[in-house]
């Protein structure tokens, strides 16, 4: 197995989430045209992190999310440039009328890649 060497630096620098410097953050796509403000996407992002001016993901855990029209979704944001958004793609593949498409995809910086990426690829040790 191939050994990597790191710094003390190395080990030591940790991305924040809410920085865009330090990490690339996922992005969304809605269709206005096909999209008919159902809110099914909401009720199953995995992260919470869609939301329309009528609906958020507390309104479907609590119950009070009653059918109707909820408003268009789109990414909640954390701080500026910045939301929970890992692409995951749930909300595109549970949209009924296909309105999501995923336009860029989370990368987590510097750190995540360094110490998980090697040369070669191997199959997994079993245990």
């Amino acid at each position: 197995m191939e050994r990597t060497s790191y710094t003390m630096l190395d080990r030591l620098r940790i991305p924040k989430i809410n920085n865009p410097g330090q990490m690339r953050i996922a992005r969304i796509q809605v269709d206005g045209e096909k999209c008919r403000e159902c809110g099914t996407c909401v009720s199953v992002c995995v992260y919470g992190c869609l939301e329309t001016d009528r609906l958020k993901k507390k309104d479907f855990m609590d119950g009070t999310a009653k059918g109707g029209k909820f408003g268009m979704p789109r990414l909640e944001n954390i701080s500026r440039g910045a939301n929970y958004c890992f692409a995951c793609n749930c909300c595109g593949a549970a949209c009924p009328h296909d309105a999501i498409t995923v336009v860029r995809n989370y990368s987590p910086g510097f750190r995540f890649k360094r110490l998980t990426q090697t040369g070669r690829l191997t199959y997994p040790k079993p245990y």
